[in-house]
């Protein structure tokens, strides 16, 4: 699972130019594309704890991996850029409900390792932004920019089969999701507006997830411009802002609950992205 939820946001950009060949695509395109993800995953936030009430937290993974897959075809067989907005829009929004319900999985199936299930999830969602951006390019370059938005159909549609078993499993046992599906009280979600805590982490994760997917719908297209770099150049440098979240990802769960205050890998994070 975790390795379907960066492939759509990662997959489209290097190949713009290759999609332009087939039918027009403006860079306000190009811009509708770099924002539906963070605006498709906030919107999960609200929509994500209704769907796991609904149609149990297992539910809502196959819902996910089933809206990834489709979004993904429906890009590679889009006849004008509005499908492929569509099928971006299907995909992203599976994406911001993996999201969301991702944790509550490790919580419930390792309760007893969830910082250890944590950092490994949060690396192969590293390695799930590198490869589409390396490999668009040439696959696109060898079978066509089609074929290229297509192929990542197969490993949401592969990791899908698990999970579909799992559910069969859960609907004979007939287990709640009990920890996710009560809705918050009236007064905890108050409070929350009143935390300092919880504005603070929507601020930090608003800043950083505008500033991420900003560089993965345009990154390319600089690197193009500006440097001179070859689509597959641009992509594999796009890769590397995926790769080179993989140390983090896995360092700074385990380092969480040895830390008094965790402000200070925020800190650094922060420092290294100003400087970058």
């Amino acid at each position: 699972m975790a390795f379907t939820l960066r492939q759509a946001v990662a997959a489209v950009s290097p190949i713009i130019g290759d999609i332009r060949t087939d039918f027009p695509v403006s860079n306000l395109d190009v811009s509708l594309l770099g924002t539906l993800p963070p605006l498709l995953f906030a919107a999960s936030g609200f929509t994500a704890p209704r769907v796991a009430r609904r149609l149990g937290l297992d539910g809502g993974i196959v819902l996910a991996l089933a809206l990834i897959t489709v979004g993904h075809l429906v890009r590679a067989v889009a006849p004008g850029v509005a499908m492929l907005l569509v099928g971006s829009i299907l995909a992203f929004a599976g994406t911001g409900v993996g999201n969301v319900l991702l944790p509550s999985v490790v919580r419930r199936y390792f309760p007893d390792r969830v910082a250890l299930l944590t950092a490994v999830y949060a690396c192969i969602v590293g390695v799930s932004t590198a490869v589409p951006a390396a490999l668009a390019a040439p696959i696109a370059q060898y079978a066509g920019w089609r074929t290229s938005l297509a192929v990542w159909a197969v490993t949401s549609a592969a990791a899908l089969v698990p999970w579909l078993i799992v559910l069969a499993q859960q609907r004979r046992l007939r287990r709640t999701d009990a920890g996710l599906v009560s809705p918050a009280p009236t007064e905890v979600v108050t409070r929350l507006w009143r935390s300092r805590a919880a504005l603070s982490i929507t601020a930090l994760f608003s800043s950083s997830t505008i500033c991420t997917y900003a560089a993965f719908a345009w990154l390319p297209e600089i690197l193009q411009d500006v440097a001179g770099s070859t689509p597959t150049e641009a992509g594999a440098l796009l890769a590397v802002t995926g790769v080179i979240s993989v140390p983090g990802a896995l360092i700074a769960p385990l380092l969480v609950p040895r830390l008094r205050n965790v402000g200070w890998l925020i800190a650094a994070g922060v420092m290294s992205f100003a400087l970058g």
